[in-house]
């Protein structure tokens, strides 16, 4: 969800509906200066065109590229640590002991850094995501000593193309038989070394019609196609096949899966998205990664009441 850093304009690309209403508009206008003058309304044809489509981008909320230049929450003043990925580079950090005035020896365990944009396994009490240092290992060929892996994934957005929209959050749980793991991007932070970490060590990737947008929105906004590093399964086949058509929500109310913020929809969750990006509110993004959680683990339970392998 590599970042070239560029200070070209960021131009809103407006959708099909957008284009009919701008045509729409323009014909009205036309039709009121060709009563009072056909060569004048010749003349103004391409003129109200493009007044009415610079004011759709004028009122257009503006995409996450061009919010880079803002300042966001306190933790962005700072430098983002790198991530916890290979201990045997990192040196130990000093942990207070939680008195004022007194000196803790060094660890010798990786400690857990509060990064900006990376969540897993969340800590209750913490005031920011924590990093989770463990990863499921990768299973080699013949290798019976562990079970599948399997990963879940969802992501959220701020429109249906990857073209106009940013991606704003990417979701993901790893399962292995008792162990559970769970991360999440967001932002800027998104990047496809990023994602491939997070699914590191699955063997098969579960969506709910993550192949007519999950999987295709990463790849045109990452350029990372996920179905040559992973097996693929789309959820919403199955559904079909058991007579449960709609979206994600309407399958889990007909199947009696609950969920903890069952008013928030995925048009909230845009809203959610741009209270943080333009109002820096941590609970707003506090509330999307917590609805994109549900998304993410409500895929497991999912799963298991269809009985799809």
């Amino acid at each position: 969800m590599g970042q070239a850093k560029t200070k070209s304009s960021t131009r809103v690309c407006p959708d099909s509906a957008t284009h009919i209403t701008i045509v729409l508009g323009t014909v009205l206008v036309l039709g009121f200066l060709w009563r009072a003058n056909w060569r004048l309304a010749l003349l103004a044809v391409l003129p109200v065109y493009l007044g009415l489509l610079n004011l759709v981008r004028f009122l257009t909320p503006p995409p996450l590229s061009s919010a880079r230049k803002r300042r966001t929450p306190r933790q962005s003043r700072r430098p983002a640590p790198e991530d916890d990925t290979e201990p045997s580079k990192k040196v130990p950090k000093r942990r207070s002991s939680g008195a004022v005035g007194k000196r803790s020896r060094p660890s010798t365990k990786r400690t857990q850094a509060h990064t900006p944009g990376i969540e897993t396994r969340e800590s209750p009490g913490t005031s920011l995501p924590e990093v989770h240092s463990r990863r499921m290992k990768k299973k080699r060929k013949g290798d019976r000593s562990r079970r599948d892996c399997y990963a879940y994934l969802d992501i959220e957005t701020t429109g249906f193309s990857s073209r106009c929209s940013d991606l704003t959050v990417v979701g993901v749980a790893l399962m292995e038989g008792a162990r559970h793991q769970f991360g999440q991007l967001f932002g800027e932070h998104i990047t496809a070394d990023k994602v491939l970490r997070l699914l590191e060590g699955a063997d098969r990737i579960y969506t709910y019609n993550g192949s007519g947008f999950d999987l295709p929105f990463i790849e045109g906004s990452l350029g990372l196609d996920l179905c040559r590093h992973f097996s693929h399964k789309d959820l919403k086949f199955d559904c079909w096949d058991k007579g449960l058509k709609g979206g994600l929500k309407e399958v889990e109310r007909k199947l009696g899966i609950e969920r903890t913020l069952a008013d928030v929809d995925g048009q909230m969750a845009v809203q959610l998205w741009w209270d943080y990006v333009n109002n820096h509110n941590l609970e707003a993004l506090r509330m999307l990664l917590e609805y994109n959680k549900e998304d993410v683990m409500n895929l497991h339970i999912l799963r298991e009441k269809l009985g799809v392998n």
